[in-house]
């Protein structure tokens, strides 16, 4: 019959069509890595950096809200991104200030097929010692007197027997130097530049 000749029709041009592949209209999915490990190191000694806070945020032209995931640096100075990282995309690294480190500058970072991880180099900032000797209102070295450094980084000590204190701080920095004598005595608080090895009393 008339109808049963047109669904024929019709079946054969539905095959038909769905036998032409379309090319240009589909795109694959991008692939999503499962653990994209970002490893912080020392450049200098090539020690792993724990507890570093690395981010990565995808870049688009867009200005719909960028995807970000921000993962802190475990022991092994490695940070895994996971189920977050896709192949084909870039992203902006960036990594927050470390105590010790210089600032790392932030980077774009585009993931090529089958990459799965990314080394990241800080360069350690110089140390240097602070000393100096507190003495009492008659000039005697003061012993058991407390010294905290306060600043950039954290240190603090008690004055030996010839009241002298030794600290580390890193060359650049800016601290202040609270010293206590015990109740009998006012803290005294002492602002230094740590340029270099720095001596004061």
């Amino acid at each position: 019959t008339g109808t049963a000749r047109f669904l024929a029709v019709f079946l054969s041009m539905a095959l038909l069509f769905s036998m032409i592949p379309i090319n240009g209209l589909l795109t694959a999915a991008a692939a999503v890595i499962e653990a994209y490990t970002v490893t912080v190191t020392d450049t200098a000694e090539g020690n792993m950096v724990q507890g570093a806070a690395v981010t990565l945020t995808e870049k688009t032209d867009g200005t719909d809200e960028l995807a970000s995931q921000t993962v802190v640096t475990n022991e092994e100075g490695k940070a895994v991104f996971t189920n977050f990282v896709e192949e084909e995309k870039s992203y902006t690294l960036h990594v927050a200030p470390v105590v010790g480190y210089e600032d790392y500058q932030d980077e774009e970072v585009t993931i090529n097929p089958g990459e799965v991880e990314k080394t990241v180099l800080l360069t350690a900032l110089k140390e240097v010692a602070i000393t100096g000797t507190v003495k009492d209102e008659n000039g005697r070295p003061y012993r058991g007197a407390t010294v905290t450094l306060s600043g950039y980084s954290q240190d603090s000590t008690t004055t030996d027997r010839k009241g002298e204190y030794s600290l580390i701080g890193y060359e650049g920095q800016k601290y202040t130097l609270p010293i206590t004598g015990g109740e009998k005595y006012t803290t005294v608080t002492k602002e230094i530049d740590a340029l270099d090895e720095v001596t004061g009393s």
